[in-house]
């Protein structure tokens, strides 16, 4: 009988993908013509469209919680292009 060491297997890391406010847009349009889809429905349809994204039904709650803020984007704008970037701590002093 094998015993049980108390942890928890460690589970694959995903890797992160970056998604611009363009894309962010994008899932709050998608929500927004698609009302009765999950939010892990429109995770996979976005997923399947932009095979280099990695989306979970997660990042769609973050994104539609700020749906306001990202269907004003012009799509063609600098600002629809920047991508959140993941911020650096300096340790030095």
């Amino acid at each position: 009988m094998k015993k049980f060491s108390g942890k928890m297997e460690k589970e694959k890391k995903r890797k992160r993908s970056p998604l611009s406010k363009g894309h962010c847009k994008e899932i709050c349009l998608y929500k927004k013509n698609h009302p009765s889809l999950t939010h892990i429905q429109i995770a996979n349809a976005i997923s399947e469209k932009y095979s280099e994204l990695n989306i979970d039904r997660s990042t769609v709650s973050k994104v539609l919680k700020k749906s306001d803020e990202y269907l004003i984007i012009n799509d063609e704008s600098e600002k629809a292009k920047i991508k959140k970037k993941k911020s650096i701590i300096s340790t030095t002093s």
